[in-house]
C-alpha cells in the first residue's frame, strides 16, 4: 500500500528533524477550514501519494515549510501505528 511506503519515508525523514519544534501546524482561524502549502514545499507535497495528500489536507493546516510537513506527516504516522495497536 502506497501509504504504508510514504509512512517509511516518512519516519527516516522526520527523524533527522527532531531537533525543530513548530508551532505553525495549527487549524486557521476566521477563515474558511482549508489547508495551505506553500509554494516552497508544493514540490515535496506532490511527490506524496494521493492518499497520503488527502489525508494532509483534510487536516485543515498551514504548511509553510518542510519542516511543518514532516510534523504533519509524523502526526499522521503515530495515529496508524495508535490504531494498529488497538
Amino acid at each position: 500500500m502506497a501509504l504504508v511506503k510514504d509512512m517509511n519515508i516518512i519516519s527516516s525523514l522526520s527523524a533527522t528533524c527532531l531537533a525543530f519544534q513548530h508551532n505553525s501546524l495549527r487549524p486557521r482561524k476566521g477563515r474558511i477550514s482549508m489547508s495551505y502549502v506553500a509554494p516552497a514545499v508544493k514540490d515535496k507535497f506532490e511527490t506524496l501519494s494521493v492518499e497520503l495528500k488527502n489525508a494532509i489536507l483534510a487536516r485543515n493546516v498551514e504548511i509553510n515549510t518542510i519542516h511543518d510537513l514532516i510534523n504533519v506527516l509524523d502526526q499522521i504516522v503515530k495515529e496508524a501505528e495508535q490504531e494498529e495497536d488497538q
